[in-house]
């Protein structure tokens, strides 16, 4: 339970933080699940921001009317179950930031990259597929992308999908929405939120 209100309260500093960005160019609603996998998901709504948080432990997905925003992608492949429990449709994301590489944070990534790559090649899919992060999370997504997924998917790599890298306090657009991104000054491992 304690490490489920230490995430809140990192959500809600990123949020804070991309709600007072200066030269969004849209202001629009959003809604966000957070989706874990080890425990029942909790819904919390904030007035203040008008949000409703449903929270399934190890990503998170912010909804706009247009767009998905998804944030960090644990949970290996069960990831895409959790997306489609959701209601979230794969076709919709067009962005993903990742927070750091640690595996439970970084291997549903590999399974999003595979599956967009995938409905590209088959049609189903249409678009840029972006995923953000700072240098080390690219780095690392980036060489399991190329040793484990097929040369047909990893040939797309830089082209329909792309990895942006994002800097300490950079503010940039992504799933329609305007955020900020900061280094959390974790001990353990470079952390962005």
């Amino acid at each position: 339970m304690r490490r489920e209100a230490l995430y809140i309260k990192n959500i809600m500093l990123t949020f804070q933080k991309a709600a007072s960005c200066i030269g969004c160019t849209s202001k629009r609603p959003f809604n966000i699940s957070l989706i874990f996998n080890y425990c029942k998901p909790r819904s919390f709504y904030f007035s203040m921001l008008r949000l409703r948080l449903t929270f399934f432990p190890l990503f998170f997905a912010i909804r706009t009317a247009e767009n998905v925003l998804l944030v960090d992608a644990g949970g290996g492949n069960g990831i895409l179950v959790q997306l489609e429990k959701a209601g979230i449709a794969i076709e919709r994301i067009h962005d993903m930031f990742v927070t750091h590489a640690h595996t439970d944070h970084i291997l549903g990534a590999v399974w999003m990259v595979r599956i967009v790559m995938q409905k590209m090649l088959s049609g189903q899919y249409t678009g840029t597929f972006r995923v953000y992060g700072h240098d080390k999370v690219l780095e690392v997504l980036d060489w399991i992308c190329r040793k484990l997924l097929p040369a047909k998917i990893v040939a797309l790599i830089g082209s329909a999908v792309e990895f942006r890298e994002v800097k300490d306090g950079e503010t940039f657009e992504a799933g329609g929405l305007c955020l900020q991104c900061f280094d959390i000054a974790s001990t353990k491992e470079k952390q962005f939120g």
